[in-house]
């Protein structure tokens, strides 16, 4: 089965703090399939001066989303993540590791809801995600691929889309893409 997860960072050595990631979630959760470039964008629904970097990242698993969503939390807190959300507040934080899609199933419980409830809203999250699979079909109402989705939200994305690296476990090279969220 394959697991979409968004990876974002606004402390620290972000690229690093996604790279450890990426690297733990493959060895803990299952091959790494392909992975986005890093993206750069402002923060969104939070106040914070400290800008993202973001990438999303297709993993093979066998894991339950519950089993991955204990995994990831168990990485985020390894990697120096203190605090969650709160009552709808966000706060700055070395890595956020995010559950996106599991194939084509819906998940709706306390701890987890896929595909993630916002996806289809986040640039930030969508440009990434199409860069790495743009058909995939979104499991989430509405449906659509990918592309579609950011199309939808920001049609002329594909005049903005610069080319960069492919983050791999321990393969990469420096390089930023810079975009701003609307």
């Amino acid at each position: 089965m394959h697991i979409h997860i968004a990876f974002g960072a606004n402390l620290g050595d972000r690229e690093e703090n996604i790279h450890q990631a990426v690297q733990l979630m493959s060895q803990q959760v299952g091959p790494l399939v392909r992975c986005s470039s890093l993206i750069e964008t402002a923060p969104v629904d939070m106040l914070s001066d400290n800008a993202f970097l973001n990438a999303v990242a297709i993993f093979d698993t066998k894991l339950s989303p519950g089993r991955i969503l204990q995994i990831a939390k168990r990485i985020e807190r390894q990697l120096g993540r203190e605090r969650k959300s709160e009552g709808g507040e966000h706060f700055d934080r070395p890595i956020d590791i995010d559950l996106l899609q599991y194939g084509d199933h819906h998940i709706h419980n306390r701890d987890l809801e896929l595909p993630h409830p916002r996806l289809a809203e986040r640039d930030f999250v969508l440009r990434p995600l199409v860069e790495i699979d743009p058909d995939g079909e979104y499991a989430g109402e509405g449906g659509g691929t990918f592309r579609q989705l950011l199309d939808k939200l920001t049609p002329d994305y594909h005049l903005a889309f610069p080319r960069a690296h492919t983050l791999r476990p321990r393969q990469h090279q420096s390089s930023v893409t810079t975009t701003h969220s609307r």
